[in-house]
């Protein structure tokens, strides 16, 4: 009778010890990487987003906030909307993510906290003096989000425009 030992790591058969190599999990063969750019230029671009800022105003591009299932790269779709903006528009000065990021350390807050709110965004916008802000929600299932842009006017606080878009 032939005896079949499973084990990873370190392993003890019959007081000899063997290395088992073969890797523990299984790893997908493919992740699936979502290509922002390309969905975020295309929701702005078709919903004449921007024509309601003006010329010279502050933009305030608010951290995406997580309303998914699963894990978001908050920052990184924050980074490429900003990125889309100031590539695409010339007559807006949009605030750093890095300013952003100081902001929030010195009020002592994580940008993952549900704190992340439409209220806490306008604090901060009246903080950083910007004129507009523009504040994402991501919502649905991570593999495949929804991304809801609203752009919001600091002074009176209404929502000038929404756009939606999907992964």
């Amino acid at each position: 009778m032939i005896s079949v030992h499973y084990c990873i790591g370190l392993c003890n058969h019959d007081n000899t010890f063997t290395l088992n190599t073969k890797p523990a999990l299984s790893v997908p063969s493919q992740i699936n990487l979502i290509h922002w750019e390309p969905i975020i230029l295309n929701m702005l671009q078709n919903a004449f987003f921007f024509d309601n800022i003006e010329r010279g105003s502050v933009l305030l591009v608010n951290i995406i906030k997580n309303n998914t299932n699963g894990i978001f790269q908050t920052n990184n779709v924050t980074n490429i909307l900003i990125k889309c903006i100031v590539e695409n528009t010339g007559k807006y000065n949009v605030i750093d993510i890095e300013r952003l990021h100081s902001v929030y350390r010195e009020l002592g807050v994580f940008p993952e906290e549900n704190r992340n709110s439409y209220n806490f965004s306008i604090k901060i916008a009246n903080y950083l003096q910007a004129n507009y802000i523009l504040y994402g929600i991501a919502y649905g299932n991570s593999e495949k989000p929804n991304l809801e842009l609203q752009l919001i006017s600091v002074k009176t606080g209404e929502i000038l425009r929404v756009v939606s878009g999907a992964a």
